[in-house]
């Protein structure tokens, strides 16, 4: 009985989903002379159980005239995917019938018939590939290359030894030509096999390469809870060890060869941090640094010697799975330069001179509230200090009382040592939960989940999954729901989630034969449409291709909250947006009543955190959605990013949920509103806090940059770059007119305190410690009184 995998995803509630693909092992037949719009190779169709398990509610006529209604509105696509897959072992060389005889032509090229690419995207050419044609039996041989691409190898004077390791998946094994250690390659046919013509169309042949293990690591690249590289993957059938590798991608794609850093039996890996004797990290991260010189190290008057070189060449990292009998194909290959932002490096000396330099503080309030750190990008991010209040020490007695304690950059190893003066011993505690709760006041909130993935080995000729629902009869699409999407692939899967359909077949899109151009479209339909509301487990058989969906509890109740959703949002949206609103006045008022309306539950963050960030109970799933914010004022970030999508849709604003991390490590969900073709930023987890409003509402992206750091999970990947935002005309505090420049700032703090006795205004985002004491100091000699304040990305809060 041959087996079939059908992988079960575990969807993340508010930031990452993971969505796996598995084909089944298939025989390459002679490939076919014929029309331009066949695949160069047939397949035998594998038996696959459809038909009663499709459980959309639209029939097949409607679900045609979707179909061909969605592909009006999205223009057709550039190229055509041939209707199945070509299989081929690692060394196994690619057999096309051609009624024609290319050499008759001398005009031209084999790139001008067939070019066979390593990447989705059709950027960069496999390099010498053999192209040898029989005229006699008019058979075309494409063999593969002496070196394949990402193949293993230990880089001089590494400490890792792979000498004990055999295969053609390692670079030095040059006895047989191979096509290397990707999962997939691209065949694009460009002419009539009959007659050599040009087509119309390009046509995209997948090539599935064989390897001795089938199933590639799925890999999750994070940090932990003291910002250390964390890689992490799934376990694969049958793997002894896994290598972690990085390879490099020049402007003809992926090299040859990739170099191994690290070697395990483990699922995970994490990396080093370098310190000094004490124990005490001093720099972290560094086999990810992407930079030679930091913005820390610009302000500190250092030449910028970055050029071109980071432009020209990145490193991409990746994990393969090996066996006594050979390896997995690679893993997805993950940016080090994207992964870098997310990376704490060291501390940024220059941005926190004085208070590197100076560690001595008169008193406890005194403390300084945040430090600046170095991102492994050459970013400077602002973090909140967490102080080390279990091992604080006082020492010394009388006039010569002091308190040691470490404050540590907030989800890093970088600590520095300081030194308080004490007056009086008996009011430390107190004076230290008063700095603990200041501390607590000002971080910022996130929190995801991640349900963890299951492979499962079915018969094909049964239902593919034990976790595919029985038909169920289910509701049909709201026609008052808007539908965010990119393209037609992605429309038409929201279109289909949004009727909880647990069965969802994709393959009248001919591009759906791209497992990365399927996951875009699921992953944007989910994100983009947070009316999608339940989703637990997903699956992709990329054979049929065939989507498998299962649902947090039972479709009617998903629906009657959907509605519960959409009709409290009418009613607000009614209540909050009056006629004659501009967009961005829009937005502001979606933004307060939600600062006003919602809490963020805490309890549903230490839920998740309990069961390992893999699920929640079930009384905490509405605060993953926007039921939880809209129905019942309480979620965490994926319900306030969605519950603002929900309203700016029903108050006609174009907007869109974005994912990414906070602070570079706190997985994280927020939103961007197009205002005149500039996409700003509101964060309404973050703007909804008591000590610092609105801090994240419009700041254009140089703003952010060391906050908010975005992924590409939120959108298809060729749309991520267009949502940007350049300007801070917007901005909130600049808007209301509570923006000040910094050598301005201190004379419109007095005045606002004389008045009113507290202010909040805006300055730039730039300011540190040093400049936040300079200045409350100045304000407080000015009035000659005490006072105390919060700052944060320029936004400072001083109250008498």
């Amino acid at each position: 009985m041959r087996l079939k995998k059908y992988v079960k995803i575990g969807m993340c509630l508010a930031l990452t989903t993971t969505l796996l693909l598995t084909s089944c092992s298939q025989n390459i037949q002679q490939a076919n002379v014929g029309q331009s719009t066949k695949p160069l190779v047939n397949q035998t169709e594998n038996p696959v159980a459809t038909g009663s398990q499709t459980t959309s509610p639209i029939s097949a006529e409607d679900d045609s005239l979707l179909f061909a209604s969605l592909r009006e509105k999205y223009g057709a696509t550039t190229v055509d995917y041939a209707d199945s897959l070509i299989y081929l072992e690692r060394d196994e060389e690619i057999e096309i019938a051609l009624g024609f005889n290319p050499y008759e032509n001398s005009d031209s090229e084999w790139s001008d018939y067939f070019v066979i690419y390593q990447d989705s995207n059709l950027q960069y050419p496999v390099q010498n590939c053999l192209f040898d044609f029989d005229a006699t039996t008019k058979q075309l041989h494409i063999k593969p290359p002496v070196l394949g691409y990402v193949e293993m190898m230990a880089p001089y004077g590494s400490d890792i030894d792979i000498s004990d390791l055999s295969g053609s998946y390692l670079y030095d094994d040059i006895t047989e030509d191979n096509w290397g250690n990707f999962e997939q390659l691209y065949l694009v046919q460009k002419c009539d096999l009959t007659t050599g013509e040009p087509i119309e169309k390009p046509l995209i042949n997948i090539i599935k390469i064989q390897s001795e293990l089938n199933e590639a690591p799925v890999v999750k690249y994070s940090s932990n809870e003291k910002g250390e590289v964390l890689i992490s993957w799934n376990p694969v059938e049958g793997a002894k060890e896994y290598l972690l590798f990085t390879v490099t991608k020049m402007d003809t794609g992926y090299d040859s060869y990739a170099k191994v850093f690290g070697r395990t039996s483990e699922t995970s890996w994490t990396a080093p941090s370098l310190g000094s004797d004490d124990g005490r990290a001093f720099i972290m991260n560094d086999m990810f640094r992407n930079f030679i010189t930091s913005d820390d190290d610009l302000l500190g008057g250092m030449d910028d010697m970055n050029g071109d070189f980071y432009d020209v060449m990145q490193e991409y990292v990746g994990v393969i799975a090996i066996t006594n009998q050979g390896a997995s194909p690679i893993s997805d290959l993950y940016s080090v330069k994207q992964y870098s932002q997310l990376l704490p490096n060291e501390w940024a000396d220059h941005v926190n001179a004085a208070d590197t330099d100076n560690t001595y503080r008169e008193s406890i309030d005194n403390l300084p509230a945040e430090a600046a750190i170095t991102m492994c990008d050459g970013s400077i991010s602002p973090r909140v200090i967490d102080y080390d209040f279990d091992n604080a020490v006082l020492e010394g007695e009388g006039e010569y009382t002091r308190l040691l304690i470490n404050g540590y950059a907030s989800g890093t190893q970088l600590y520095n040592e300081y030194m308080v003066a004490i007056d009086n011993p008996e009011t430390v505690e107190t004076d230290l939960q008063k700095l603990k709760e200041r501390q607590e006041a000002l971080k910022n909130k996130a929190g995801s989940i991640d349900r963890g993935v299951d492979i499962i080995d079915e018969d094909p000729s049964t239902e593919p999954s034990q976790s595919v629902e029985p038909t169920q009869s289910v509701p049909e699409t709201n026609s008052d729901i808007n539908i965010t999407a990119n393209s037609a692939l992605s429309e038409y899967i929201a279109t289909k989630m949004l009727t909880s359909a647990t069965v969802i077949d994709i393959s009248m899109f001919t591009e759906s034969q791209n497992k990365s151009i399927v996951v875009d479209a699921v992953m944007e339909a989910k994100y983009q449409n947070p009316l999608v509301m339940g989703i637990k487990e997903m699956g992709y058989d990329e054979g049929n291709r065939i989507l498998y969906i299962t649902y947090d509890g039972s479709v009617e109740e998903t629906q009657a909250k959907r509605q519960e959703v959409l009709a409290k949002a009418k009613e607000v949206v009614g209540q909050i947006i009056t006629t004659g609103m501009s967009d961005l006045e829009k937005e502001f008022a979606i933004n307060e009543y939600l600062c006003n309306l919602a809490q963020y539950d805490n309890a549903a963050l230490e839920n998740a955190e309990a069961n390992d960030f893999k699920q929640v109970d079930d009384e905490y799933e509405d605060s993953f959605t926007p039921y939880g914010v809209i129905v019942n004022g309480l979620g965490v970030c994926a319900s306030y990013a969605g519950a603002f999508k929900v309203l700016a849709d029903e108050a006609g604003l174009d907007s869109i949920v974005v994912t990414g991390y906070l602070n570079g490590n706190l997985p994280h969900a927020w939103n961007r509103v197009n205002i005149e073709g500039e996409w700003l930023t509101v964060d309404v987890t973050n703007n909804d806090n008591d000590v610092i409003q609105n801090a994240l509402l419009n700041v254009s992206d140089q703003g952010i940059s060391g906050v908010l750091t975005e992924d590409d999970e939120f959108v298809i990947s060729d749309k991520v770059s267009t949502y940007t935002c350049s300007s801070d005309k917007d901005e909130y505090y600049h808007y209301q007119s509570k923006y000040f420049e910094k050598e301005q700032i201190t004379e419109k703090l007095i005045q606002e305190l004389q008045e009113n006795g507290q202010t909040v205004l805006r300055t730039d985002y730039t300011i540190n410690d040093e400049d936040f004491y300079a200045i409350a100091q100045a304000v407080a000699q000015s009035l000659q009184m005490n006072i105390q304040g919060y700052y944060w990305l320029g936004v400072i809060n001083l109250s008498k």
